[in-house]
């Protein structure tokens, strides 16, 4: 009985140790990491982070998202934070993924300032300047739903559209109160729409309701969003303690560490290149979507109920670059049975890029009646041209 005496002993003598080490370890990365990101002015954070590998473990606690049983994701609340989108000061693919995995908490000489934007998060996550309580009787009350267009990535509070909309709103009618909520959340889908619409709707209690999904709703990604959502509210025991692992800071630099010799970076020429021939078989693809088109249309039916069981006028916004997406063409056919205004974000792209284009052309000298005179005056003797003669290259 001795020896098994003195083995129990050893045993509980070296879990004893091996959780002062750990402990001791995770209380250190901790420290280091507060000490890192007390000295950040500025977070190099990508559009899309998923393209640029594992995540540094420093990074956490300054991103903007956060999971979530019911969403799957949120915004953390009250969060201010300075980022520098990593793509446009930089020039390789090199160099920005050296800059989002780079420990230090400066960044290098030159980039600080420029290409960065601010944010500020509300206690309860959105991108409003203070949390909207009950509505004042003479209010106006515009609820603005959406993805990282409503958001507004990469651009500042101010310029975000609902700010801008109720910049525009206040001007024209002074004498009027607006409160103009920003309901964007990165990467959202239709369905996360539902969702959130569904849960707040009376609180909200809005005269207008702008709908505007439609992007991350076609994204190719291997799960539908319900799926994904009925997982994470049933989740296995072992999943569960897989996770309480993954909360640990020195658990996730071993991962990253991991992750990191064994990945792979990839080009951004990779991603378009995949983008270009899924849209050409977009019917293969749709399976595979976040959110498929029968899904979307319910989905966006679902939140025009929502708006209408309060009295509120619902608007669909379509905020896309692509003109004839499948999801657009969805979104015309519920404007048009339902009665619903379609605003195609699309079309104003597509007229302010000509507009665009014709103020260059008229700069240069490139604008079509200039080239139709210098097709007049081909057959004129040299010296007798008129000086709007002009001869184009190339055109980009």
């Amino acid at each position: 009985m001795a020896w098994l005496k003195n083995a129990a002993r050893n045993v509980t003598a070296s879990m004893i140790a091996f959780v002062l080490f750990f402990g001791t370890l995770e209380s250190l990365v901790h420290v280091v990491y507060w000490a890192r990101n007390s000295f950040v002015s500025y977070v190099p954070l990508p559009y899309a982070v998923r393209d640029y590998g594992p995540v540094p473990p420093w990074l956490d606690s300054q991103l903007i998202l956060a999971p979530d049983k019911s969403l799957i994701w949120r915004q953390r609340p009250n969060l201010a934070r300075r980022y520098v989108d990593i793509f446009r000061p930089i020039d390789t693919d090199e160099e920005r993924l050296a800059l989002f995995r780079r420990f230090s908490p400066w960044l290098p000489t030159g980039l600080n300032g420029s290409g960065s934007w601010s944010i500020s998060l509300n206690p309860e996550g959105f991108r409003d300047q203070k949390v909207w309580g009950r509505k004042a009787s003479s209010a106006f009350r515009i609820v603005c739903l959406g993805d990282s267009w409503t958001f507004g990535m990469n651009v500042d509070q101010k310029d975000t559209y609902p700010e801008r909309l109720n910049a525009m709103l206040q001007e024209q009618f002074p004498n009027a109160k607006f409160e103009v909520l920003n309901r964007g959340v990165l990467a959202y889908s239709s369905y996360q729409g539902v969702e959130l619409l569904s849960d707040n709707i009376h609180e909200l209690d809005p005269d207008v309701v702008i709908i505007a999904y439609a992007m991350n709703d076609a994204k190719v990604v291997g799960y539908r969003d319900k799926d994904r959502a009925a997982q994470e509210k049933n989740l296995p025991l072992t999943e569960k303690i897989s996770r309480l692992m993954r909360h640990s800071e020195t658990y996730k630099l071993l991962q990253f560490t991991a992750q990191i010799l064994m990945h792979k970076s990839r080009s951004i020429g990779f991603y378009l290149k995949n983008a270009a021939e899924g849209v050409t078989d977009f019917d293969k693809l749709e399976p595979w979507t976040r959110v498929g088109l029968k899904d979307y249309r319910n989905n966006i039916m679902e939140m025009i109920r929502l708006a209408r069981s309060r009295n509120a006028y619902p608007i669909l916004l379509y905020n896309e670059l692509w003109e004839d997406g499948l999801y657009l063409r969805v979104l015309q056919q519920i404007s048009e049975v339902e009665q619903v205004p379609l605003i195609d974000g699309s079309a104003i792209i597509r007229q302010e890029r000509q507009r665009i284009a014709r103020q260059l052309e008229s700069r240069l000298d490139l604008q079509v009646s200039a080239i139709n005179n210098a097709d007049e005056n081909k057959d004129r003797p040299v010296g007798e041209a008129e000086s709007n003669e002009v001869d184009v290259v190339f055109r980009l």
